[in-house]
């Protein structure tokens, strides 16, 4: 607990040790955050995050088949209406650098993509800014570590059949293989990861 005549050095030291972009929390948390990452690597341990884990999901929730990058532009990184932005936003720069962009992480030229390429779009794209500032921030205190963001971890997951990956049917068998009492606790999803997903996650999905 901290008093409210302490809580203005607790948001400047988040301020300073974050350049005012925090990954977790916020600024004007009580410091906890702050602390926890320092206490992760104390001693010099490694810390290591579960980020980008989703590689072993059907993250976009989309059928099987060929999509344009467009396709997938309007689908996840659409999330805004172009009415409440002023004249300055071009909707159409706007696609058209983005579509340069996600070609260029996944190492493309074409505007239709197989479906290998829509799935490493999830790592490649979306994971590397997402994740990059929190590496960033956490590796200023210690050894870091985001096994699932490996490029061979990545490659592997890319060889998946979506019908596994698809409500998390791989991953939960994962959980299931390394630690069987883990998946046997109910998930956030509605179902234990001992058992197959229900209609009830197909409909939510």
């Amino acid at each position: 607990m901290i008093t409210p005549a302490e809580f203005p050095a607790v948001v400047a030291e988040n301020f300073e040790e974050t350049d005012g972009l925090v990954t977790d929390g916020g600024l004007f948390d009580n410091g906890g955050n702050r602390r926890a990452r320092l206490d992760r690597q104390a001693g010099g341990a490694l810390a290591v995050s579960g980020g980008c884990g989703e590689v072993f999901r059907n993250f976009f929730y989309l059928p099987d088949g060929r999509y344009t990058t467009r396709d997938i532009l309007y689908a996840f990184f659409s999330q805004f209406d172009a009415a409440d932005c002023t004249s300055e936003f071009d909707p159409h720069r706007y696609y058209m650098i983005l579509s340069a962009k996600l070609k260029a992480a996944i190492r493309t030229t074409n505007d239709t993509l197989t479906r290998q390429q829509v799935e490493k779009i999830y790592p490649a794209f979306r994971c590397r800014p997402f994740f990059g500032r929190e590496i960033s921030l956490v590796g200023r205190h210690g050894a870091y570590f985001m096994p699932f963001l490996e490029t061979d971890l990545v490659r592997a997951a890319l060889q998946i059949p979506l019908r596994y990956k698809t409500f998390g049917q791989f991953q939960a068998r994962l959980i299931a293989a390394i630690d069987p009492k883990l998946a046997r606790y109910m998930s956030s999803y509605g179902h234990s990861f001992d058992q197959p997903p229900g209609w009830n996650i197909a409909c939510r999905s």
